[in-house]
């Protein structure tokens, strides 16, 4: 039977620039944007945004570990292309465009939310 290696370094590759980052380092960014997202309650926030367990959230905030594929397909699902500018060291411009675009639509959604509210449409 086949066994991993103990301590081998797992590396995530950018496949634009071809640069090794080790995981943890990627790990760390996700953790700074889910916690730029939700300095409070951040695990209890994302796992609401998002479907996955509050645990599981946890752990990446505690222990510095990344997500799998599967729940980054949520996080994208939840965060959009934000998520992903902000674990990539470079991301592309198209990414980076995509994720402005997003938060331009968001902030405008939320902007006319305020403006009903202000114009007592929002008690």
């Amino acid at each position: 039977m086949k066994q991993s290696p103990g301590n081998a370094t797992t590396v995530v590759v950018d496949g634009r620039t071809g640069a090794c980052e080790d995981r943890t380092v990627v790990a760390d960014r996700f953790s700074n944007f889910l916690r730029s997202k939700y300095p409070i309650k951040t695990a209890d926030n994302v796992a609401a945004d998002t479907g996955l367990p509050v645990a599981t959230v946890q752990r990446w905030l505690d222990r510095g570990s990344a997500p799998s594929l599967w729940a980054l397909g949520k996080l994208i699902g939840a965060y959009d292309a934000e998520v992903l500018c902000a674990a990539l060291e470079s991301p592309p411009g198209w990414l980076v465009a995509a994720a402005r675009q997003q938060e331009r639509e968001r902030l405008e959604r939320e902007i006319a939310g305020l403006r009903a509210r202000l114009d007592g449409g929002g008690r």
